[in-house]
C-alpha cells in the first residue's frame, strides 16, 4: 500500500512535471511567433534578411567546404586560416555577421516590447543576450549534415 502510493505521487509529479514542460514550451514557442510577428514591422530588419539570402548559396558553399561555421552567438565564424580563404570571403562573412547583428538586436527590441518592458539600454543589453543564444538555436537546428556547429560550452562539433 504504502509503496503503491509512493509510485503514484512519482507518477503525479512526472506528469506534473511534464505538463509544466509542455506549457513552458507552448509559452516559448507562441513568443517565438510573436517575436517574429514583431520583427517583420521592422524595415532594418527585412533589409538584413533580404542581405542573408543573397549572400545564402555562397555562405552555404562556404559551410559545405568546412571554412565557416555557425557561432554560439549567432555569427558566422571563420574556421580557416587566411590561405584557404580570399578576402572576398572574408568581406563577405563580415557582411552576413552585420546583418546577423541588426535581426539579433531587433529581436532584442522585440522582446522588449512583447513583454511590455522599456527600451533601455540596459534592458536591451540583456535581453540581447537571450535574441543571441535564439538566433544561434535556430541555426544550429537549421545546420545541414556536416557543417560545423558552436555548442552553447563553445566546443565545436560537426553536426
Amino acid at each position: 500500500s504504502d509503496l503503491r502510493h509512493g509510485r503514484q505521487s512519482i507518477l503525479t509529479v512526472i506528469r506534473t512535471w511534464r505538463m509544466a514542460l509542455v506549457t513552458e514550451a507552448w509559452a516559448q514557442d507562441d513568443l517565438s511567433r510573436r517575436i517574429t510577428q514583431e520583427i517583420k514591422g521592422y524595415p532594418e530588419v527585412i533589409a538584413a534578411y533580404k542581405g542573408i539570402g543573397q549572400r545564402l548559396a555562397r555562405m552555404n558553399q562556404l559551410r559545405d567546404q568546412g571554412l565557416v561555421g555557425e557561432g554560439k552567438d549567432g555569427k558566422a565564424v571563420l574556421r580557416a586560416n587566411p590561405p584557404q580563404v580570399g578576402e572576398a570571403e572574408v568581406a563577405l562573412l563580415q557582411e552576413e555577421n552585420r546583418d546577423r547583428e541588426v535581426v539579433i538586436n531587433g529581436m532584442a527590441r522585440a522582446i522588449l516590447k512583447l513583454t511590455k518592458q522599456e527600451g533601455t539600454s540596459a534592458n536591451l543589453a540583456r535581453v540581447r543576450t537571450e535574441a543571441a543564444d535564439t538566433f544561434a538555436s535556430i541555426r544550429r537546428d537549421a545546420a545541414h549534415q556536416g557543417w560545423w556547429i558552436q555548442l552553447p560550452n563553445g566546443s565545436w562539433n560537426r553536426k
